[in-house]
């Protein structure tokens, strides 16, 4: 266990080990013991498994080094914009930061009470292509360039 007053924070590719040890039937005490964290943080990545799969399923490389699942401010518009992305690279579109920022508009002023506020600035996009390991197919170059100069 981790000592008192000390926190340990597991990877994704971590919480999946310690998912296959809890299915594998290891005690909460063996695991805890190997990753030196607490019996209660083996609980809760018990109690999160549906959420780390499902981040896992969603990601294009896998659970990586990431070692928090974030929801961004507009979960509904990023799920939408999500399958919108995955169903645009399986037709083998080439998809910009732009194109992204510019569906990401579309989606939000289709979707019931859209609020006054949301901007799909640089930033967000950027964010939220990083909550779902996303990467375009062909960098925009100008959206590089700006960003650098900001």
């Amino acid at each position: 266990m981790a000592a008192p007053g000390h926190r340990t924070s597991l990877s994704i590719k971590d919480k999946l080990c310690v998912l296959e040890m809890i299915e594998k039937g290891d005690s909460r005490g063996t695991i805890a013991r190997q990753y030196n964290i607490s019996l209660s943080t083996v609980g809760n990545i018990r109690r999160n498994k549906d959420r780390i799969l499902k981040y896992v399923s969603q990601t294009e490389s896998g659970p990586g080094e990431r070692k928090r699942i974030r929801k961004g401010d507009y979960p509904d518009l990023e799920d939408a914009l999500y399958k919108w992305f995955v169903e645009q690279r399986e037709l083998n579109v080439q998809l910009t930061a732009k194109t992204i920022c510019e569906s990401a508009i579309n989606i939000y002023c289709q979707m019931p009470n859209p609020q006054i506020g949301f901007n799909a600035s640089r930033g967000w996009a950027r964010n939220f292509m990083r909550r779902y390991d996303l990467n375009t197919i062909e960098e925009d170059v100008e959206f590089r360039l700006e960003s650098l100069y900001d």
